[in-house]
């Protein structure tokens, strides 16, 4: 008897929870259906509001938020929208609400990107049950890169070279057909490749002239991708360029997989990456992912190549780091030396503290903490001018509410960081350039970074889709503008420049003309390194 009141017991309490368990979702499905849906702009036929943001998409949204507020709905062709324009807003759906917003939109274009196998274009429904695992791969990689003791030297050395090599291309400006951005992406260009392949090509290298070629394409043509996959009758239309422009992306895309891999295929990586790889010193990203995947797989001979999915896996993340890291970082130096030409005095506040710290010498990663004047501009830099406009696209996961609107499933979710990065509620004077904005003083009148203001501004997005890379980036310009500054004199061509921007996924400056000479007493320096 006595289990038998026990097993009713039991039993009843199960029916009770059950039924609660009922009650609770019912509840919450008929708030979420009780959401309201974001406001918006009334879209037109076809077009969808499209047509309303004209040539910079980025001001648009910032008028559409100062009148709907931080969340509202767009439509682009027959793909809806929810534009998130709020730090706060922004953060509670990438941070705390991640494992609903970590989506990506199902377009076909993003399928192109590294064979489909880009953990930056791919999620889930992409056929990337692991996209978070190997983001972490990334991080991993990256982060033994640039902070092991051995490794943060071999990194001094590539940026001081590389840097070095880009001041006396500029000085030299010996053909006038090579732009100064030319001349800034090309060098950077090869950093990158030196940190990724361990390995810097020659100016006239046929290989390296191809990937620059793919790069700058694949650049100017991406912003046309997401409108098409949007409008994919775009590409029917034979007087507009979008026929050509997706035809030349998948094209670029299948080129430059097989540049990658070739680079692999033909390396001396997969030959003594067991012998050689040395976690405590890793010098460069390709032999420290080799190394790990062969490691990994147990095998009798060590000169085994990797299967061709490992290959596909390695080569994808690769083409992640170096399409990531190559033309976003080009572009925040070529505007960070236009704000130097536009704010003078922050510029010869930033030399005083250069020749302070460093004297004579050239400054190093390690000097990073004793600059906080220099690492100020360039979280001012990239705050100001906003240097990604708009992430890569999201998709919700699941209907959700946000800050009170019912968000659908499936729906495309927009992040503007440069309405967020201009927002009064959060950013005094937003619109000025304030650099001293990110510093406080502490106790002994010691200048340090502000690290809660560095957190709330947006570059490189916030939660799991966050570039692996950016800290990695900031370190790598820092010392870039800092070795500039201390071995050059950079003045502007044509009186003040200005800071307005040519838009794109990556804005650009209007205009990059600056004049460069290096220093007397550095010219020895920069022709020996």
């Amino acid at each position: 008897m006595e289990i038998e009141k026990i097993v009713n017991f039991e039993s009843t309490t199960l029916v009770l929870l059950a039924a609660a368990s009922l009650i609770l979702l019912a509840a919450v499905k008929n708030i979420t259906n009780k959401a309201p849906k974001p406001p918006g702009p009334l879209p037109w036929p076809v077009f969808g509001n499209a047509p309303s943001l004209g040539a910079n998409p980025h001001l648009a949204f910032q008028k559409m938020s100062q009148r709907y507020g931080p969340i509202f709905q767009i439509k682009l062709g027959g793909v809806k929208a929810v534009v998130l324009s709020d730090y706060s807003v922004i953060r509670e759906a990438l941070c705390k609400q991640k494992d609903v917003f970590h989506g990506r939109p199902a377009f076909s274009s993003y399928e192109a990107v590294s064979a489909g196998q880009s953990v930056v274009f791919s999620d889930v429904r992409n056929h990337r049950m692991d996209w978070r695992k190997d983001k972490s791969t990334i991080i991993r990689h990256l982060h033994l890169f640039a902070t092991s003791v051995k490794s943060r030297d071999h990194l001094n050395s590539l940026v001081t070279k590389h840097t070095m090599a880009m001041a006396r291309e500029l000085e030299a400006n010996l053909d006038a057909r090579k732009s100064r951005e030319d001349v800034i992406r090309r060098n950077m260009a090869n950093t990158v490749c030196n940190i990724c392949l361990g390995k810097s090509f020659g100016q006239e290298n046929q290989e390296f002239q191809e990937l620059l070629s793919m790069n700058g394409e694949f650049g100017e043509i991406l912003e046309c991708a997401p409108l098409v996959d949007s409008m994919p009758w775009l590409t029917r239309l034979p007087f507009l360029k979008y026929k050509k422009a997706m035809a030349d992306y998948y094209r670029i895309n299948t080129m430059l997989d097989d540049w990658t891999k070739k680079r692999y295929k033909f390396s001396y990586i997969f030959i003594e990456a067991l012998q050689d790889f040395d976690a405590s010193r890793v010098t460069n990203i390709v032999h420290s992912l080799a190394a790990d995947h062969l490691n990994n797989n147990v095998c009798d001979d060590k000169h085994n190549m990797l299967s061709e999915s490992e290959l596909a896996n390695v080569t994808a993340l690769t083409e992640d780091i170096f399409g990531a890291g190559q033309h976003t970082v080009s572009m925040s130096l070529a505007w960070m030396l236009t704000y130097m030409q536009a704010f003078p005095a922050a510029t010869q506040n930033m030399r005083a503290e250069i020749q302070g710290v460093v004297g004579e010498r050239l400054p190093t990663l390690s000097d990073r903490k004793d600059l906080p004047t220099v690492e100020s501009f360039v979280h001012e830099v990239f705050r100001h001018a906003t240097i990604t406009p708009c992430t890569i696209p999201h998709c919700a996961l699941q209907d959700t509410v946000l800050c009170g609107y019912f968000i659908p499933k499936g729906m495309m979710i927009m992040v503007d960081q440069y309405s967020a990065n201009h927002d009064s509620k959060v950013w005094k004077n937003p619109d000025a350039f304030e650099p001293e904005r990110f510093i406080i003083t502490d106790d002994q009148s010691h200048k340090k970074i502000n690290k809660l203001m560095v957190e709330k501004y947006l570059a490189f997005s916030i939660g799991p889709r966050k570039c692996p890379g950016a800290e990695l980036a900031k370190s790598w310009l820092i010392l870039t503008l800092a070795i500039l500054m201390q071995t050059c004199w950079i003045e502007p061509e044509n009186g003040v420049p200005n800071i307005k921007a040519k838009y794109g996924l990556v804005m650009q400056p209007q205009s990059l003309s600056f004049n460069l000479k290096i220093k007397d007493n550095f010219k020895q320096t920069t022709s020996t390194n």
